[in-house]
């Protein structure tokens, strides 16, 4: 399954090693991060790569999956909002980002270009840790 023009593909590539790849040149003062994620890449390859790349398990997903890209009515219809990173991917990647929200994960740090100002399309990178809340 192929992405429209100008969508993301949120593949092996992109979560591996684009990823890391991002990593390594905004933490570029510390090679022992880069290492590291290197290493989580390698052990995470093996259980991703097997992973079907065709519906139902890809195709078509949001890729911002949370609270705040979401509007409950007062009669329970929820609104999807924001489908600035909507593109070809596995669905269960939506589910992933919605539940490391919600199960109490917040960003505790962010790297790269992000200067506080709004996240544009001219944004090149950011780079989120999360914690999970205490």
């Amino acid at each position: 399954m192929s992405a429209p023009p100008n969508r993301p593909v949120i593949d092996l590539a992109a979560i591996l090693d684009e990823a890391v790849a991002d990593a390594e040149m905004a933490l570029i003062e510390r090679p022992d991060v880069g290492i590291f994620l290197h290493e989580c890449a390698t052990s995470l390859r093996p259980g991703l790569d097997p992973l079907p790349k065709e519906p139902p398990a890809y195709g078509v997903i949001h890729g911002d999956v949370i609270r705040a890209n979401a509007l409950v009515g007062d009669d329970g219809t929820v609104t999807v909002l924001d489908f600035d990173f909507c593109g070809i991917g596995w669905r269960a990647y939506d589910v992933a980002s919605y539940l490391l929200n919600y199960n109490g994960f917040a960003v505790t740090a962010r790297y790269g270009d992000w200067d506080e100002s709004e996240l544009t399309g001219e944004s090149r990178l950011l780079i989120c840790v999360c914690r999970r809340s205490q």
